[in-house]
């Protein structure tokens, strides 16, 4: 179920860069190291600028690499890539933003920048280019290696259709629908988004609540510090039940566990709760 809180414009684009380092594990490759980049990029199709920041990581001996594109000031969206990078930095990115199938290709250079240009391909076809440089190492949140498994984009979701008439065709009594997204980056920060609509007849109230922060692995238990946030409520009905609101500064900690499921599905990331329920989210490919 795709979450419908936060909404990704179509205007947005992807870039990608490295820096140089003398080790080849999952946070570097022949020269090219995990890490976090900024820059601008410009969507040719729109003529829009705006800002970029891009998250690099997992490489693997044989060139394979994971990426998060995020959008701001302009441009909008945000996507987990995947895609592979060559000995002389030529690089190739694919994935998901929004509705739109992204496409990058660009050249990593030894002094830590890139160029590149981008597809998007979907309800409309955009092309763009950007230009971004290193801003930081990722180490810090890398060096656990049951991190990198959860790195990404989670989510979980479900609800009940109201009751047909069978004579009418209309729909009366109460629906509802619910869905939760978590995004766990690579620089150990993380975003949790739920949002729940619920009907009866002809009204519905809304409500979403977003918690943001860092997250960290202490031994069996995931810990989310939670630093930011806020609620918002939305009565169709009555409106002055509408409100907005902040979230609570607190730290809340889960056991948790992978579930791989069969060949040709996406794994699972479990949380469990404190009456003993798990509560268990399906990877975003």
């Amino acid at each position: 179920m795709k979450q419908t809180i936060i909404v990704l414009h179509c205007f947005v684009l992807i870039l990608i860069s490295a820096c140089s380092v003398i080790s080849q594990d999952s946070n570097s490759f022949h020269g090219y190291r995990a890490g976090q980049y900024t820059g601008q990029a410009l969507n040719t199709s729109a003529n829009q600028r705006g800002k970029v920041v891009f998250d690099l990581y997992g490489f693997n001996a044989s060139g394979k690499v994971q990426a998060f594109f995020g959008a701001s000031d302009g441009l909008s969206g945000e996507a987990w890539l995947t895609g592979t990078i060559d000995r002389r930095g030529n690089l190739e990115l694919t994935g998901s933003l929004a509705d739109f199938h992204m496409k990058v290709q660009g050249r990593l250079t030894p002094q830590g920048a890139i160029d590149a240009t981008y597809v998007l391909d979907g309800t409309s076809h955009q092309e763009g280019n950007f230009e971004v440089t290193f801003l930081h190492d990722l180490n810090s949140a890398l060096s656990n290696t049951s991190f990198t498994k959860i790195i990404g984009a989670w989510e979980i979701g479900g609800g009940m259709p109201a009751e047909v008439n069978p004579v009418t065709g209309s729909r009366s009594g109460i629906s509802f629908v619910e869905a939760r997204r978590l995004e766990i980056f690579p620089d150990g920060q993380f975003k949790h988004i739920l949002s729940h609509r619920h009907c009866e007849s002809a009204c519905c109230r809304e409500d979403a609540t977003l918690e943001q922060g860092t997250i960290s692995l202490e031994g069996q238990r995931l810990v989310f510090d939670i630093t930011d946030g806020g609620t918002i409520t939305r009565n169709g009905c009555n409106p002055r039940l509408n409100g907005e609101g902040k979230v609570k500064r607190q730290k809340e900690s889960f056991i948790w566990s992978l579930k791989q499921e069969p060949s040709g599905s996406a794994p699972e990331l479990c949380i469990q709760l404190s009456n003993g329920e798990s509560t268990c989210y399906k990877k975003q490919l």
